[in-house]
């Protein structure tokens, strides 16, 4: 990277920090704006955002910020309730907390997953199931999964849009199933890209930021370049406000959740992101 474009991703990414900031709450968790209460969601995409960011700016915040007490009761009332937060808000609870140090046991976890996913295990429950499972438990075995996800099947395999197909592409590599043809599924992310550089729901349709993101992270796990990565990382910057978050597209407004699928495509499409492509599959034992 050129020194220009280097101090120009830094600048970007240090703005991030601040938009982030705005949307912080005294009761310890993080709001869609400023004027909005914290929530589980926003909370999660902030902290993704933060540990993300951090590193590359040398902010030392961070540490601070997962110790700190308010944050940590924010996020553990969640546990006293009933845990309706959905498959989604499930996962980003317990990642946020895994980030701050303060994970329920291994047992507890496992508990809640039976208790409110694996106990209908449709696509998305088992997706998020086995995301927990795999970012926050870290099994060296597929022999340790339980055993409903080991079993489980899904109807309509790799088909509708990006961000579907790219559960179905993680679920039936890690569960074992190898029914994607993997060279089939790469040429189909790839044709999901536009002229603008950004990617749609599916080839031909509209570029958003969150299919950069599903897009890309689908691209890196099957080995693939992007088609356009110049044009794809033009399309990002362009969504880019001078509030230092970032938008869907060009024309929205600025939120956490576009701000991280932001961050995370740039970081993809700068190489500094860990996120690596599926090793030789051996149900990674």
């Amino acid at each position: 990277m050129m020194d220009h474009e280097a101090d120009l991703f830094g600048d970007t990414l240090s703005n991030v920090l601040e938009f982030v900031g705005s949307r912080m709450k005294d009761s310890g968790g993080f709001g869609a704006t400023p004027k909005l209460p914290a929530t589980v969601e926003d909370t999660y995409h902030s902290l993704r955002i933060i540990s993300s960011v951090a590193p590359v700016v040398q902010a030392d915040f961070a540490k601070e910020l997962r110790n700190w007490p308010a944050l940590h009761g924010f996020l553990s009332r969640y546990l006293d309730k009933d845990l309706e937060l959905g498959p989604r808000g499930i996962f980003q609870l317990l990642w946020s907390m895994d980030y701050c140090g303060i994970l329920p046991a291994k047992r507890d976890i496992f508990a809640i997953l039976d208790a409110n996913l694996l106990v209908n295990p449709k696509r998305e429950n088992l997706y998020f199931a086995l995301r927990t499972i795999m970012e926050l438990i870290k099994p060296r075995h597929a022999s340790e999964l339980p055993v409903v996800l080991s079993k489980a099947r899904i109807s309509g395999l790799f088909s509708g849009i990006l961000k579907k197909r790219l559960v179905d592409l993680y679920l039936d590599y890690n569960l074992g199933w190898e029914m994607i043809p993997l060279p089939e599924a790469a040429q189909w992310f790839a044709a999901c890209q536009n002229p603008d550089g950004g990617f749609g729901f599916m080839p031909g349709t509209t570029s958003y930021i969150e299919n950069c993101h599903y897009a890309l992270v689908a691209l890196v796990m099957l080995g693939v370049e992007p088609a356009d990565r110049t044009s794809c990382k033009k399309f990002v910057m362009g969504c880019r406000t001078r509030s230092g978050g970032f938008s869907r597209n060009s024309n929205a407004a600025p939120f956490l959740d576009a701000t991280w699928h932001a961050i995370k495509s740039l970081l993809i499409l700068e190489g500094r992101d860990t996120f690596k492509a599926f090793p030789p599959h051996d149900l990674w034992g």
